[in-house]
């Protein structure tokens, strides 16, 4: 009997530190937040789209696979564009991608061209990434795990336009999920030992 009390209190305990049934809002803003940024940092990229990203830019393919191992990666999807205008077009459906990640359009599976697209873009040119690559990689992985999507964004508005088509008094209640608390508590533990391992590296 006392180990069943101890089981259960444990298992109170990490339910309620994992999984309560909690509105996705916080994730969702966090999904407005890196659909923003990624907008920002890959729209300002398109001056320079051709010399970072091309193939005839400052980092060819030939030049990638004199890297380390560690380091030289071909999991991206450029590797397989041979002409200008195709990195163009993929940059553009990439921008629009960001923009529909951003606004919650669609997002169940524009979050997953996200990252892939995000991935290409890092994995091209390692010579040019920084920590916070990574971040929003990891960030936008966890994104794809969790069901974003349901509140502050434009699936949320077709959703209730659809149900106010049959009923005009029509009500979505708000969507809580206990996995997305799980997801968002891993952003968290996340962001804590990325933060501590940065702050004990400077010390």
């Amino acid at each position: 009997e006392m180990f069943q009390t101890l089981r259960s209190s444990l298992k109170r305990v990490w339910d309620h530190a994992w999984f309560q049934d909690r509105p996705t809002t916080q994730l969702e803003m966090v999904r407005i937040g890196l659909g923003f940024a990624m907008l920002c940092h890959y729209g300002l990229g398109s001056a320079y789209l051709f010399e970072i990203w091309g193939n005839q830019g400052w980092f060819p393919p030939e030049l990638l696979t004199k890297l380390p191992p560690a380091e030289a990666s071909m999991n991206s999807l450029l590797f397989y564009i041979t002409q200008p205008w195709q990195l163009a077009v993929l940059h553009f459906i990439f921008l629009f991608c960001c923009a529909a990640f951003m606004v919650g359009w669609r997002t169940t599976w524009v979050k997953w061209f996200v990252l892939i697209g995000h991935v290409s873009y890092v994995e091209r040119s390692p010579e040019v990434i920084y920590g916070v690559d990574a971040i929003l990689g990891s960030l936008l992985f966890l994104l794809c795990l969790a069901p974003v999507g349901k509140a502050l964004s434009l699936d949320r508005v077709r959703a209730l336009r659809q149900a106010k088509q049959e009923n005009l008094s029509a009500q979505i209640p708000v969507f809580t999920s206990r996995w997305a608390f799980a997801c968002r508590r891993l952003m968290q533990l996340q962001m804590a030992v990325l933060f501590f391992f940065s702050a004990a590296h400077k010390l």
